[in-house]
């Protein structure tokens, strides 16, 4: 087992065990669990879940749902299954040790939804990290590559149900691309730092249902999720309702707009813990300093 820290989120509602080298909990984290459009007592997959940080934030959002990951590490899973217990979500949370690319028959077509992070990097063009867990979470294998993890989320999950992943913004063609015979509605919403700025991450949804299937170009492609003002400070739709509306999940007519509950989000970014930001600043911004409101 790892060296490991024992860390509180989001303002010290959930504490997680996690390496203290390797692969950490970051703001990708945060903007998953934002993402999800679960509701009250749904159940809901995760692929790869890591020591169940996802998990434990979405059940923080919603406390409601029922939870399962699955996580091929076993150093991993077993923090995870430990972090649940920490936090008392024994009732609804879950995690089976295993890989996504064998997925138990048990899990298959039983999700509402399924939520995944999974590795950023091809190793065709990507050096592995010298950490072998940090190798392991961010690099795919031959036998689980993107086209495996949308392959299997589609399997897991019941007629209309979604799949909402994170991941490079580079990727998103393939991504689109991939997931076209497999799912119908497809929605892909850029993370951007600042306005008229390059994303770096997209949050992408897909739902599963036997209509016609889309393709690559017939994408909906939202508005970006705007991080930082010109002033340098956290837009948190407070300079206007459009942007309050669309951070809280509605419209301007008061109407869901289904996408993620980035309001969330913007709440649980305001406590969020030191460590986490400076990951932000170099994930998100692309360097290892920012101006935090």
């Amino acid at each position: 087992m790892p060296e490991t820290s024992i860390d509180k989120l989001l303002g010290g509602r959930f504490a997680v065990e996690q390496p203290k080298k390797g692969y950490r909990i970051a703001v990708d984290t945060l903007l998953l669990a934002a993402a999800v459009p679960a509701r009250a007592g749904q159940k809901i997959l995760e692929l790869g879940c890591g020591v169940g940080g996802v998990m434990l934030a979405l059940a923080t959002r919603l406390p409601d749902v029922s939870i399962t990951g699955v996580e091929l590490q076993p150093a991993l899973a077993a923090l995870c299954a430990s972090n649940i217990k920490r936090n008392n979500w024994e009732d609804r949370l879950r995690v089976i040790e295993g890989d996504v690319a064998a997925l138990p028959e048990a899990l298959r077509g039983g999700a509402a939804h399924v939520m995944a992070n999974p590795p950023y990097h091809d190793s065709k063009s990507h050096g592995g990290s010298a950490n072998a867990c940090k190798r392991i979470a961010n690099m795919e294998s031959a036998e689980a590559d993107l086209s495996v993890w949308l392959k299997v989320a589609a399997e897991a999950l019941e007629e209309g149900g979604t799949l909402t992943l994170i991941h490079r913004a580079d990727r998103q063609d393939e991504i689109t691309a991939l997931a076209a015979p497999l799912f119908g509605e497809i929605r892909v919403r850029p993370i951007c730092a600042r306005e008229n700025t390059p994303a770096r991450r997209v949050i992408f949804r897909a739902r599963k249902t036997d209509e016609k299937k889309g393709d690559p170009s017939e994408v909906i492609l939202e508005p970006p999720f705007i991080l930082y003002g010109a002033d340098g400070r956290y837009c948190y739709a407070t300079r206007s309702r459009w942007g309050r509306a669309l951070l809280t999940q509605k419209t301007l007519h008061g109407a869901t707009n289904g996408f993620a509950d980035f309001g969330f989000f913007n709440r649980a970014f305001q406590r969020v813990d030191p460590l986490i930001a400076q990951l932000f600043h170099k994930i998100v911004l692309g360097n290892g300093h920012g101006a935090c409101g």
